[in-house]
């Protein structure tokens, strides 16, 4: 959006994938203030020791995969030639004039829960249980398997879920009337989150020491997080009819 100009200085150099007037297929980009960067027209980054085409891919899989030091390589390659103001022409195009698109092909995606806040709420919420922290939660990162199909891109319309839940809401949850209604979810439960997308591999098996995660971490992303509930009907996060948003 070109209201956001100010968050995409020289020292903000993200990478995405988009498309534009001039570029009709999807490709790996930057954006520098409303300039997009399409990177595949940048000659400076052919030098740079990375396999070639990768810029012209689809999604940023393969980039990422290269680990820091290509992206850190890129990123001052492109500061050096905003500076310098060589960026070529054909390799840009005002924000207004570009598509942006799902930038990585995502094959996994984890939900943690870090906030105490929020694992004292859901707890009560979904499962009745007391707003005392889990036992694990101070020791280790508590997540589970979410559901990567339904990501999408900002501005993705978003269809309301259906699914069965008690009729009669709390009434159903203490044994009273357990009529069953299947229709449009009546409960949403939103978060805003911080995404973080792993690019280098981490082999089957294998272990990342904390000291040593910067290194797979290729980016990170705001991400809404959109569910629909239902409430005492379903374990939570399990229940295949509520679609889970981001």
């Amino acid at each position: 959006m070109a209201a956001h100009t100010s968050h995409f200085g020289i020292n903000n150099i993200p990478f995405g994938v988009a498309s534009g007037v001039s570029h009709k297929r999807q490709q790996c980009v930057s954006r520098f203030e409303n300039t997009v960067i399409f990177l595949a027209d940048v000659p400076e980054l052919s030098s740079l020791g990375l396999p070639a085409n990768v810029f012209a891919n689809t999604t940023l899989n393969a980039f990422a995969a290269l680990g820091r030091p290509a992206s850190q390589k890129v990123r001052s390659t492109l500061q050096e030639l905003i500076k310098s103001d060589s960026l070529p022409r054909e390799a840009r195009e005002d924000i207004s004039a570009v598509t942006m698109h799902l930038p990585v092909q995502i094959g996994d995606y984890t939900d943690f829960s870090c906030s105490p806040h929020h694992n004292r709420n859901a707890g009560q919420a979904l499962l009745g249980f007391s707003r005392g922290l889990p036992p694990g939660y101070l020791h280790h990162p508590l997540g589970y398997a979410g559901r990567c199909s339904s990501i999408g891109v900002s501005g993705t319309p978003i269809r309301r879920p259906r699914g069965q839940f008690f009729t009669y809401g709390s009434e159903g949850l203490q044994g009273k009337r357990k009529d069953v209604t299947y229709g449009p979810v009546r409960w949403m439960d939103y978060e805003l989150e911080m995404g973080v997308i792993i690019g280098k591999e981490v082999p089957t098996g294998d272990y990342v020491h904390a000291t040593d995660a910067k290194e797979h971490i290729f980016g990170f992303v705001l991400q809404n997080d959109w569910s629909g509930e239902y409430r005492g009907y379903h374990l939570p996060n399990i229940d295949i009819l509520g679609a889970n948003r981001l």
